[in-house]
């Protein structure tokens, strides 16, 4: 891997270059890696623009490099997409308006470069990715003493694939030179796909400079489909919703200092700054990728907040099974402490190593800032997230066992208070299930699937995922009487007192423990869950 004092380097060759062509008059320079063309041309000749290309060469020789007899100028804008070029850009008559604004009405000088390979280009970006790779030549064009940018015409640039191996999923960019702190790499910004024709990738851009197209090394990777925009969509929005619901529900929990006294309200708000700060890294930054340093912080985040957000799933999973599966059980000291530790100081462990050793290897893609697939991805979240995931799963039947399968209601009801029961069990199953996240398995069950069972549990595992906080508001806010009695309370009785009658403080007996009632008889569990417990009798 090139150092930083190598590709700084090559990154100021590139410029001195371009800076030096600007002396240099009807000049033309050919050899096997680069070809130049300088050219003064008469502001008349530019009305209908002006392009440069480099020859496939002809058939039965065989090709060593650029050659002179190769290079061509061509005044025909639609000739770009000739089939005898191989690399070829088209410069829109607009140039000739910016000119006159900029220079007068004076002959131009402009300015063509091929290379024949992206050597000089050296990328974090593609350094970070073995898949992806610049498949065409990189051809530059100026014209000096003019700033050209921003131009309603596009400037088209056609490449053929010159790399083996390299095809699909295309991606037109420039070298910025104020990437990487002036070390220069490539950037997207202002350069669109435009088609596939003839072989020939066309890319539209609204400046000058170096262009190239990058492509998938493998070839199997393909543009994203409307299915993925799609789901890119559903993630933003469903994010956004829950970022508001998620400050909501910390607010009203940060304000009511009563809402936070017991171990499990504890729980449940760390568990919401968790997923707060997941969400808002998400939204704000996984598109990050025109700058590097940013998309790697960002990716490291992500990587760190997702751990988290997990491992505090499984603290509640480990209090749930303390509470409602044991029931007895001897407490455990220092709870809260532990449970912090778990949930914010576990997770930095992976994330350290990761970044203290490979982060610029494994930190960064090229479409979003999140971990590359890899050893370090699989085994520094997947497996990590499986684990849990298995975990949370276990105690989750079993919690839902104590709510549907055991005898623990009078033989005597009527229809209305079955029905009535059963709402509230499917009610407490999905509380349940959005703090312990077993939706998340629907990520793993994506993996390697069929197309169309692929595209289910994608959109399955994005809808509840990315909505995840709007659910937690939902169930542990508005459902919540007490919840809702305090901020009315707070609303249209300010200076009153709000009742706790309806709060579990008062059924819990000053502990954080269960209290266990006598049998067939309802608990208001410490999560708002309407469970049975049955207390060892000598009942037969």
């Amino acid at each position: 891997m090139a150092d930083n004092q190598s590709i700084a380097a090559s990154s100021r060759i590139v410029k001195s270059l371009e800076t030096l062509l600007a002396s240099l008059t009807n000049f033309t320079y050919v050899q096997e890696n680069v070809a130049i063309q300088t050219m003064l041309v008469n502001i008349t000749a530019l009305e209908n623009g002006i392009g440069f290309a480099s020859l496939q060469p002809m058939n039965g020789t065989v090709k060593i490099g650029l050659q002179k007899e190769n290079i061509k100028k061509f005044e025909n804008l639609d000739d770009y997409l000739n089939e005898i070029f191989e690399t070829s850009i088209a410069l829109p008559p607009e140039i000739v308006t910016k000119s006159q604004e900029q220079a007068g009405p004076n002959d131009l000088q402009v300015s063509f470069i091929i290379y024949q390979t992206s050597k000089l280009f050296t990328s974090y970006r593609l350094m970070s990715n073995e898949n992806r790779t610049i498949g065409s030549q990189v051809i530059y064009a100026a014209v000096e003493t003019v700033i050209v940018e921003e131009l309603k015409e596009p400037v088209r640039v056609a490449y053929l694939p010159v790399v083996k191996g390299a095809g699909g999923n295309p991606e037109c960019v420039f070298w910025d030179f104020d990437l990487e702190n002036g070390q220069g790499d490539w950037s997207n910004e202002g350069c669109d796909y435009n088609e596939t024709s003839g072989g020939r990738t066309v890319c539209f851009c609204d400046h000058l400079t170096n262009f190239a197209v990058i492509m998938d090394y493998s070839g199997q990777a393909g543009p994203t489909t409307r299915f993925q925009d799609a789901l890119s969509y559903i993630s933003s929005i469903g994010c956004v919703i829950s970022i508001v619901c998620l400050v909501i529900t910390i607010i009203t929990f940060m304000y009511f200092k009563h809402l936070r006294g017991k171990r499990h309200q504890r729980i449940l708000l760390n568990l919401c700054f968790s997923l707060l700060f997941l969400y808002l890294t998400f939204v704000i930054g996984i598109e990050l990728t025109s700058c590097y340093s940013c998309c790697i912080v960002i990716a490291i985040m992500l990587h760190y907040f997702v751990l988290t957000t997990l491992f505090w799933m499984l603290v509640e999973a480990i209090n749930m099974y303390l509470q409602f599966v044991l029931v007895f059980y001897h407490e455990i000291r220092r709870f809260t402490l532990k449970s912090v530790l778990l949930g914010w100081g576990v997770p930095i462990i992976p994330v350290a190593i990761i970044s203290a050793t490979k982060y610029k290897g494994k930190y960064f893609n090229e479409n979003y800032c999140f971990m590359k697939h890899g050893l370090e991805f699989y085994l520094g979240l997947l497996a990590i997230a499986a684990v849990i995931l298995i975990i949370n799963s276990v105690i989750y039947i079993q919690i839902i066992r104590q709510l549907t399968c055991r005898r623990k209601v009078m033989k005597a009801k009527t229809d209305s208070i079955k029905m009535s029961e059963l709402s509230v069990r499917v009610q407490n199953a999905i509380a349940i299930m959005m703090l312990l996240g077993p939706t998340w398995i629907f990520g793993f069950l994506a993996i390697d699937a069929s197309d169309t069972v692929r595209d289910l549990f994608q959109l399955i595992f994005c809808v509840c995922n990315s909505l995840q906080g709007f659910f937690v508001f939902i169930l542990f806010c508005v459902r919540q009487r007490d919840v809702r009695d305090l901020w009315a309370n707070f609303c249209c009785s300010a200076g009153e007192k709000p009742s706790q009658s309806t709060t579990v403080s008062k059924q819990l007996s000053g502990t954080e423990e269960d209290s266990v009632l006598a049998n067939s008889t309802y608990i208001n569990s410490l999560y708002g869950i309407t469970i049975y417990a049955v207390r060892p009798s000598t009942d037969k």
